[in-house]
């Protein structure tokens, strides 16, 4: 994987996870949560400047030494040694092990350390994402049942960077991995309430020495104690800002335009950049390397508390239940390092090619050592009787002539240097309309309507849609049949299936409920079909399914002119997407960024993976440009532009862009729609429209000429 990395073949987020996982940093614990880096200082302009070095944090010193006198404080502290108290910023604990250099038992001895908090821990974690559930449950659980005074908990990225990196002595923290993948956790989509704008009071913190805050209008005395929770009946005002505020969703820099999405991309470009791809091995020499622990660690101002080294600490060998309580209840309030995983300085990441001058992060392919995606050069997208390995769209008609149609749209590009492959559809060509494509890499599997091919081989299929309405497996281009299966014939006639794993099978049909089976295998061979769940929601025939694995998502079209989306590891109902004004014609799920996209008739719509939308637009080709099959493009996880390709009943495959279109915010009572961001400190807010990017006539690119009947476009696919 390091290789990997090096030669750019992954991403510096997948890196970074990898190491995680390595480490023993899990999703499930929240003192051990994967811990990812701030990479950028620039919380302050208008727009974001990847090609500045300043613009970055220094990835060589923790948060601790990102200034110089912040630096000079805590290299004070670790010289400082007192036996009786901890005063003014000086740690001293006991415990039963050795840190670097500097051994310690239970009893009066000094520890010497630089931090005596973490960078991440359950608090940390659970405060970034408390706009979500379940993690507003666990901060309230951490705090004692309620919520912080609103001017301590994480309500602007700006104001976070500035504690964690200057201003507070006690705040070190790093960042979670949602801050380059979720824009959700910034919003308050579940109106959760933290408080309301009742009285402008001022939350400042009250030593425990001095006299308690009084409360105007109810008269109560309280007092607000550094580093405790507030009671669980605080009033609500309490937990407004000081200027009287509320607090909602967190507080975006400039550059991001209030739009949570635009932040989220703009900051994993930030990530993937080459000026954070050449640093980030020295970040990781502090956080899983060498770095970490011993006299590099001194040197570096990274050592911390020793309860917080999980392995410098034998618990077996505490016998003081105080001891133990204490060392626990430490470490859980506090966090842990993550296991070191390189004893030698971390190699760094191969250079990419030079970057252009005075490019910013306008958009996502101009990042350098980003090759850009085909869709950045539509003009140059042709016709070709080849599949290239590379980026290629492979197209599949069936037309009334009862002809099939394979055909392929390959970008020519000189420096590429991509290998050709024939054109082949294994042993036979299908015997009718196409319904399911699998480009691979040296071929192109295509089966008819009715069938779809099985992963991870692609060897065998699954068909339906015979008069006893049973469902057959069978093998790719063969017309063996190796099982049949009739249990699904009790559900009524099965219009579509899709599999999203080599034993789960999706089914429905003319009955609406969809059918969750578990195609159950021994030595290689199939044995038997058993339901594991049925899903009902839909009032009429179900006409299509989608299903992402990475996402846990699938997603029904029906009739009814409605899509349910539904967990895929818990077979439960998640949310249903608003009316469409057709029934549903085709779906398809993107398992890079988990975007939907709907197509009823002629009419086009996206949606994120929560189910809130994003873009829609109504064709303007009538009845015979219905849409009838989709799919969609998977550029850079980072990137905010989507890109959808659409087959229609007239034979046009047609290439549609996401594009942001700034709007004006004339004042407070200005309409927004539902696909629309709140409104930006700058007087506007963004949203995406759907363009036309390419039309790709099917019966030109065969005969040299328009046709007015060209054949139906049925499916469609995009290799990876």
């Amino acid at each position: 994987m390091l290789q990997r990395w090096q030669k750019r073949d992954i991403s510096n987020f997948e890196y970074l996870m990898h190491l995680n996982t390595l480490a023993g940093r899990t999703y499930n614990d929240y003192m051990q949560y994967p811990v990812f880096p701030w990479v950028l200082a620039d919380y302050t302009s208008q727009t974001l400047n990847l090609t500045n070095p300043k613009t970055f944090r220094d990835l060589s010193k923790p948060m601790g030494a990102q200034t110089k006198e912040r630096k000079l404080k805590f290299t004070q502290r670790f010289k400082e040694v007192e036996k009786t108290e901890a005063r003014a910023g000086l740690c001293v604990y006991t415990c039963l092990s050795t840190v670097g250099n500097h051994p310690f038992i239970a009893g009066d001895m000094t520890v010497q350390c630089h931090y005596c908090t973490h960078y991440s821990s359950a608090i940390i974690v659970a405060s970034y994402l408390v706009r979500m559930p379940p993690f507003t449950q666990a901060f309230c659980s951490l705090q004692g049942g309620g919520f912080d005074v609103a001017d301590r908990m994480f309500h602007s990225v700006r104001n976070t960077w500035e504690s964690a990196s200057r201003e507070n002595m006690s705040d070190v923290r790093e960042l979670t991995p949602e801050f380059f993948y979720l824009p959700e956790f910034l919003t308050n989509c579940n109106a959760v309430e933290f408080g309301g704008p009742q009285a402008s009071v001022c939350s400042e913190e009250v030593g425990r020495e001095q006299e308690p805050l009084l409360m105007p209008r109810s008269g109560k005395a309280f007092r607000v104690i550094p580093g405790e929770p507030l009671p669980p009946r605080t009033p609500c005002w309490l937990r407004c800002m000081q200027d009287g505020t509320a607090l909602g969703d967190v507080q975006l820099p400039p550059w991001a335009d209030g739009d949570p999405r635009k932040f989220i991309s703009l900051h994993r470009q930030a990530l993937e950049c080459d000026f954070v791809s050449a640093n980030l091995h020295h970040w990781i020499d502090l956080i899983f390397g060498y770095k970490q622990q011993g006299p590099a660690s001194v040197e570096a101002i990274n050592t911390f508390h020793p309860y917080f080294y999980g392995d410098k600490v034998d618990l077996s060998s505490v016998s003081d239940p105080l001891i133990r309580s204490t060392i626990l209840g430490f470490v859980s309030n506090f966090g842990q390092v993550p296991k070191q995983l390189f004893t030698k300085p971390h190699p760094a990441r191969t250079a990419a090619g030079k970057p252009s001058p005075g490019k910013d992060a306008s958009t996502p392919a101009s990042l350098p050592g980003h090759p850009q995606p085909f869709f950045h050069n539509l003009p140059l997208l042709k016709p070709s009787q080849v599949t290239v390995k590379g980026n290629y769209l492979a197209l599949l008609c069936w037309g009334p002539t009862k002809f099939f149609f394979p055909l392929t749209y390959k970008l020519h590009h000189t420096d590429w240097g991509v290998d050709m492959y024939l054109f082949s559809l294994g042993s036979e060509s299908p015997k009718g309309a196409i319904g399911h494509i699998v480009p691979t890499e040296k071929t192109i599997l295509a089966v008819e309507k009715n069938k779809v091919l099985l992963p991870p081989l692609w060897n065998r299929t699954l068909s339906w849609g015979f008069d006893d309405f049973s469902c057959c497996l069978g093998s790719y281009g063969s017309e063996k049949i190796l099982m049949t299966f009739e249990n699904p014939a009790a559900w009524g006639r099965c219009l579509c299936a899709v599999c999203p794993s080599p034993t789960m099978v999706v089914t429905s049909g003319a009955s609406a409920v969809v059918c969750v089976w578990e195609l159950s295998m021994a030595k290689g061979h199939p044995r038997d079909l058993r339901l594991r769940q049925a899903l009902y929601g839909h009032t009429q025939a179900v006409t299509c399914l989608a299903a992402s694995v990475p996402f846990s998502l699938l997603v029904s079209g029906s009739q009814d002119c409605t899509c349910i989306l539904w967990d895929l590891d818990h077979l439960t109902h998640v949310v249903r997407l608003p009316v469409h004004r057709e029934g549903i014609s085709a779906i398809a799920i993107s398992d890079n960024s988990g975007t939907i996209v709907s197509c009823a008739g002629a009419h086009l719509s996206l949606w994120n993976v929560n189910g809130q939308p994003l873009a829609s637009i109504t064709t303007a080709w009538g009845p015979e440009g219905a849409i009838t099959c989709c799919c969609m493009v998977e550029g850079p996880a980072w990137g905010t532009s989507h890109v959808i390709i659409t087959g229609s009943q007239d034979g046009m495959v047609r290439i549609w862009k996401t594009e942001d279109v700034k709007l004006s915010v004339p004042g407070p009572a200005a309409p927004e729609e539902s696909s629309a961001q709140p409104p930006s400190p700058r007087g506007h807010r963004w949203e995406k429209n759907l363009a036309l990017c390419r039309e790709l006539d099917v019966s030109l690119a065969l005969t040299g000429k328009h046709s007015k009947a060209s054949p139906a476009v049925t499916a469609l696919a995009v290799s990876r």
